[in-house]
């Protein structure tokens, strides 16, 4: 059984879309009074704004002694000036003295930094006017202890095992997972080819990786897991978003995204928000939750767990029908600990 939170998800960014447009075409009173019940904004409703900042990653992991790279990513503004600060965990803001570049630079982390977060002011030229904006806060997770590292670049056919929840179960989407020997991210890649008939349908993928899996009653509790792949949609029609996914207890979740893979050429896909915490998990498959059940269980008392990828196509009424695909290549999670 699906957790309706995912396919509320789901749905909610085709009507993300629908509600835009639908907005564009009944929003329209001035304040003047003298552009009313017209289609589209009138003239000075919305001023031309600048996108806020963002940090890039908005999540970062490091061991003890490691370093963390932040990046600010400000659209549209001319020669912006940077501040950046930082928040001890549960502390006040401060101004980080001399970091005023585009990127920031911690070396030496230690435990004292772990759940810090970041944030960079952005001032420049925007528009004929001077803006000066803040980013959403980045944070930094820092580990005593190494990162348990499952990776992949060959995708031999024994290593990996799919299983698919296909609607309609008769005549229904159709998919074949492969290794392809060549054209990847250098050399083999994992390739999956998808059909999807006309009408409505859904069709979501599981690939989980076998040679390992993580056991918290023996390896330790789960902190955050990091996730990284490169990925590239094959020619067609159909998008491809892979997300992560981990497997336990005959359930399985995903976290991450929606990010696109890149059109015919590959792309490393770094998931939002790049670590993931157990509350980023959402599950789509297998028995419900107990009230009070951690699910999924990253503490001492879980089980094994096992990692992977997963990708869902979904047709609405009317749909067509569409084919395409994904390819997928330097697969890796990693998992910390405290």
């Amino acid at each position: 059984m699906r957790d309706e939170r995912f396919l509320r998800w789901w749905r909610g960014l085709l009507l993300a879309g629908i509600v835009a447009l639908g907005l564009a075409s009944i929003v329209g009173s001035g304040s003047g009074g003298d552009c009313v019940l017209v289609p589209g904004p009138c003239p000075g409703d919305f001023p031309n704004e600048p996108a806020t900042p963002t940090i890039d990653p908005p999540r970062i992991t490091v061991q003890v002694g490691g370093t963390a790279v932040l990046s600010a990513r400000s659209s549209g503004i001319t020669n912006p000036g940077y501040q950046w600060w930082r928040a001890p965990k549960g502390g006040a803001p401060a101004a980080i003295i001399g970091a005023t570049g585009a990127t920031y630079t911690l070396t030496g982390a230690n435990l004292t930094d772990d759940g810090a977060t970041y944030t960079v002011n952005v001032r420049g030229g925007f528009d004929g006017r001077q803006v000066a904006l803040d980013s959403a806060p980045a944070r930094l997770a820092v580990s005593s202890m190494p990162g348990v590292v499952f990776q992949d670049g060959e995708f031999a056919p024994a290593d990996w095992s799919v299983a698919a929840l296909s609607e309609p179960a008769l005549n229904g989407p159709t998919h074949v997972e492969e290794q392809a020997t060549s054209g990847g991210n250098p050399g083999a890649f994992r390739k999956t080819t998808i059909v999807l008939p006309a009408g409505p349908g859904r069709l979501y993928l599981f690939n989980a990786f076998q040679p390992g899996s993580y056991d918290p009653a023996t390896q330790g509790a789960i902190y955050v897991i990091d996730f990284t792949q490169d990925c590239m949609a094959l020619p067609g029609t159909l998008g491809v978003v892979p997300t992560l996914l981990i497997e336990q207890d005959g359930r399985r979740y995903i976290a991450g995204g929606p990010t696109l893979c890149g059109a015919s050429s590959w792309s490393n896909t770094v998931l939002i928000p790049g670590s993931f915490e157990v509350a980023d998990f959402v599950r789509v498959d297998g028995p419900g939750c107990a009230v009070g059940e951690s699910c999924p269980n990253f503490t001492a008392t879980g089980t094994p767990i096992r990692f992977g990828y997963a990708n869902s196509n979904e047709g609405l009424a009317g749909f067509a029908g569409a084919s395409g695909g994904l390819g997928v290549d330097n697969w890796k999670v990693t998992v910390w600990r405290r």
